[in-house]
Protein backbone atom coordinates (compact mmCIF):
# COMPACT_ATOMS: atom_id res chain seq x y z
CA UNK A 1 0.00 0.00 0.00
CA UNK A 2 0.93 3.94 -0.49
CA UNK A 3 0.87 6.29 2.08
CA UNK A 4 -1.60 7.73 0.68
CA UNK A 5 -4.67 5.01 0.34
CA UNK A 6 -5.28 5.43 3.83
CA UNK A 7 -8.37 7.47 5.63
CA UNK A 8 -6.12 10.32 7.49
CA UNK A 9 -4.52 11.03 3.99
CA UNK A 10 -8.01 12.74 2.54
CA UNK A 11 -8.85 14.29 6.01
CA UNK A 12 -5.14 15.49 6.48
CA UNK A 13 -5.69 17.36 3.11
CA UNK A 14 -8.77 19.19 4.75
CA UNK A 15 -6.98 19.88 7.86
CA UNK A 16 -3.53 21.06 6.49
CA UNK A 17 -4.24 24.25 5.70
CA UNK A 18 -6.11 24.93 8.18
CA UNK A 19 -3.44 24.05 10.37
CA UNK A 20 -1.16 26.14 8.08
CA UNK A 21 -3.91 29.40 8.31
CA UNK A 22 -3.71 29.06 12.51
CA UNK A 23 0.03 28.44 12.69
CA UNK A 24 0.48 31.56 10.40
CA UNK A 25 -1.95 33.76 12.54
CA UNK A 26 0.60 32.57 15.49
CA UNK A 27 -2.57 30.73 17.26
CA UNK A 28 -1.75 27.83 20.22
CA UNK A 29 -4.80 26.11 18.39
CA UNK A 30 -2.72 25.71 15.23
CA UNK A 31 0.55 23.81 17.10
CA UNK A 32 -1.84 21.42 18.70
CA UNK A 33 -3.83 20.90 15.86
CA UNK A 34 -0.47 20.09 13.68
CA UNK A 35 0.31 17.88 16.52
CA UNK A 36 -2.69 15.18 16.51
CA UNK A 37 -2.91 15.27 12.78
CA UNK A 38 0.45 14.22 12.24
CA UNK A 39 0.29 11.81 15.30
CA UNK A 40 -2.81 10.33 13.62
CA UNK A 41 -1.52 10.31 10.07
CA UNK A 42 1.65 8.64 11.23
CA UNK A 43 -0.30 6.07 13.47
CA UNK A 44 -2.43 5.31 10.32
CA UNK A 45 0.39 4.87 8.11
CA UNK A 46 2.66 2.60 10.34
CA UNK A 47 -0.64 0.50 10.94
CA UNK A 48 -0.92 -0.02 7.30
CA UNK A 49 2.45 -0.50 6.62
CA UNK A 50 3.36 -3.01 9.45
CA UNK A 51 2.38 -6.12 7.76
CA UNK A 52 4.75 -5.25 5.20
CA UNK A 53 7.09 -4.00 7.51
CA UNK A 54 6.82 -7.67 8.91
CA UNK A 55 8.10 -9.69 6.36
CA UNK A 56 10.53 -7.33 4.94
CA UNK A 57 11.82 -4.39 7.62
CA UNK A 58 13.86 -3.23 5.08
CA UNK A 59 10.92 -1.83 3.90
CA UNK A 60 11.20 1.23 6.53
CA UNK A 61 14.33 2.52 3.99
CA UNK A 62 12.86 1.14 0.69
CA UNK A 63 9.58 2.49 0.61
CA UNK A 64 9.27 6.20 0.22
CA UNK A 65 7.74 8.58 2.61
CA UNK A 66 7.25 6.32 6.08
CA UNK A 67 10.65 7.24 7.44
CA UNK A 68 10.28 10.85 6.94
CA UNK A 69 6.71 11.53 8.11
CA UNK A 70 8.04 9.33 11.00
CA UNK A 71 10.95 12.19 11.51
CA UNK A 72 8.86 15.15 10.39
CA UNK A 73 6.39 14.16 13.49
CA UNK A 74 9.10 13.36 15.96
CA UNK A 75 10.62 17.35 14.66
CA UNK A 76 6.70 18.88 15.29
CA UNK A 77 6.19 17.00 18.29
CA UNK A 78 9.83 18.11 19.88
CA UNK A 79 9.53 21.49 18.43
CA UNK A 80 5.53 22.29 19.83
CA UNK A 81 6.83 23.33 23.32
CA UNK A 82 8.92 25.72 22.03
CA UNK A 83 6.22 27.39 19.20
CA UNK A 84 3.94 27.65 22.24
CA UNK A 85 5.86 29.46 24.43
CA UNK A 86 7.25 31.51 21.97
CA UNK A 87 3.41 31.97 20.66
CA UNK A 88 2.77 32.84 24.57
CA UNK A 89 5.82 34.91 25.21
CA UNK A 90 4.94 37.18 21.70
CA UNK A 91 1.17 37.75 23.13
CA UNK A 92 1.75 39.20 26.41
CA UNK A 93 2.37 42.85 26.78
CA UNK A 94 5.92 43.38 27.59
Amino acid sequence: RDLHSFPTRRSSDLLDPLVFVLVALARPAGVWLACAVLVLDNVANWIGNWPGLRIDPLLLVKQPGLLPITAFTVFVLVAAPMLLAAMRDRRQPG
